[in-house]
């Protein structure tokens, strides 16, 4: 287990940038990205779980949970990134090929803007039944006091808040939906995880990928040294 968590920090290190970069242009959760990435690896080392932990779903890949600490390294590892790269011409030229290129692919009959927007009208539905049995269930009272009224409201807020496709699931008032509405939203899902499956599998975009770490290496090589040493200060 210590070697295939091992591979499994060097692989996601090593791919940092691409899986950062898909990240940022389809919005899927950073978990189900991480969780996609390392269960689909060639690598036998790497795979954390039997295939028989995931399978079709409706014709879509369904992706059990990895080690959590995956993720948190992943998030650390992104976020080195993106303090290095976000703001440079070759970061956002490569971001606007990704969503330009490979996310109007029509890998299954459907391009990746139809998937989020289907997704994403699935997961209003559910949230405004919930938002709204919510407030019928607790209304605002007269007889209410301040710390009532604001352990209520933060509850009621919770259920707006905008997340990374996928991550939905992990909140409990998702459980508080009908089971059509929750399946409706988990199917989406996984129609947007087995696209951004098509996408990571993009030969070309690994190339494209190295041409952006050479661009980011020279402009490095030609950035004034006072701006470079601002940049490492800032690193601390």
């Amino acid at each position: 287990m210590i070697k295939k968590k091992s591979n499994a920090y060097k692989l996601i290190g090593k791919n940092i940038a691409k899986l950062t970069l898909i990240q940022r242009a389809t919005g899927i959760s950073p978990t189900n990205l991480v969780n996609i990435f390392l269960k689909t690896h060639q690598d036998s080392d790497i795979k954390i779980s039997s295939s028989s932990e995931y399978g079709y779903v409706e014709d879509f890949w369904e992706f059990g949970k990895t080690s959590q600490s995956f993720y948190k390294y992943f998030r650390a590892e992104s976020r080195k990134y993106l303090d290095k790269a976000r703001g440079t011409s070759s970061y956002e030229a490569i971001l606007e090929h990704i969503q330009n290129r490979y996310l109007t692919r029509d890998y299954f009959g459907i391009e990746y803007e139809e998937l989020e927007l289907t997704y994403r009208s699935q997961e209003l539905f559910l949230k405004q039944f919930v938002r709204e049995a919510f407030i019928a269930v607790y209304p605002l009272t007269l007889d209410m006091s301040p710390k009532e009224r604001a352990v209520r409201n933060q509850k009621l807020g919770k259920i707006s808040v905008n997340h990374w496709i996928g991550d939905i699931v992990n909140y409990s008032y998702f459980q508080q939906a009908p089971s059509f509405m929750m399946q409706n939203v988990k199917t989406a899902i996984s129609r947007v995880e087995f696209y951004v499956l098509n996408v990571l599998q993009e030969k070309d975009l690994d190339h494209d990928l190295e041409k952006l770490a050479s661009n980011l290496r020279l402009q490095t090589k030609m950035m004034p040294k006072e701006v470079q040493n601002k940049q490492k200060v800032n690193k601390i």
